[in-house]
């Protein structure tokens, strides 16, 4: 199984997926200062091993996102337990006017790139790492939205110690818990829920 993690790039987690002989596929954000440092320096400097291109588009938006696989380099395979590729996505994106994208696009086009390291050999197609990872942030983008709009997360005034982790942890536990029961709106799955203990209990049970 691959385990795609794009918050903890962290060598515990690594090691942990290595040992349970899984493969990953993790983000290396700036907070990992000299791993990022040195993949955006290493890359520069040689040619992918592979190339994807992907393309998305909307009603007003029109996305482009190509992946890069290069072999990995001594220093990330020897810090980092099984690393044996590195990836990178480039993605520009471009909104349109509501007169459609064969209009004029707005002005401020953005772009980003982002490094990730994995376990999968560097022959791996980037094809892979593309979709997997597109298909990763739109189930992330999906979980932050209901936990920020319906469990109004980010206005929580909870914001001391441990307590913020363990509040967004069992967040996540009531949306897998409604999920698994066929509730596809988490706002419907709490109004018909609420004040059920004898419901709710039996969804964390089953």
């Amino acid at each position: 199984m691959l385990t795609l993690d794009a918050l903890h790039c962290q060598k515990a987690t690594v090691t942990a997926i290595i040992e349970s002989q899984n493969d990953y596929c993790i983000a290396v954000k700036e907070n990992q200062k000299k791993l990022f440092e040195r993949i955006h320096a290493y890359v520069q400097k040689r040619k992918p091993i592979s190339i994807d291109c992907m393309i998305g588009k909307s009603r007003n938006r029109h996305e482009i996102r190509n992946a890069y696989v290069y072999d990995t380099f001594y220093g990330a395979k020897k810090e980092w337990e099984g690393a044996r590729s590195i990836i990178v996505i480039h993605r520009v994106r471009r909104e349109y006017e509501k007169g459609g994208r064969h209009e004029h696009a707005v002005p401020d086009m953005k772009q980003e790139t982002a490094y990730y390291i994995s376990s999968l050999p560097c022959t791996t197609d980037a094809s892979e790492f593309n979709i997997g990872i597109r298909s990763h942030w739109a189930i992330e983008n999906s979980l932050h939205w209901v936990k920020d709009v319906t469990f109004g997360e980010d206005s929580s005034r909870v914001r001391t110690g441990q307590a913020p982790e363990n509040m967004s942890l069992m967040r996540n536990i009531a949306i897998n818990a409604f999920r698994k029961h066929g509730f596809d709106n988490i706002a419907q799955a709490i109004r018909l829920s609420s004040h059920n203990i004898p419901l709710l209990m039996g969804m964390l049970r089953a």
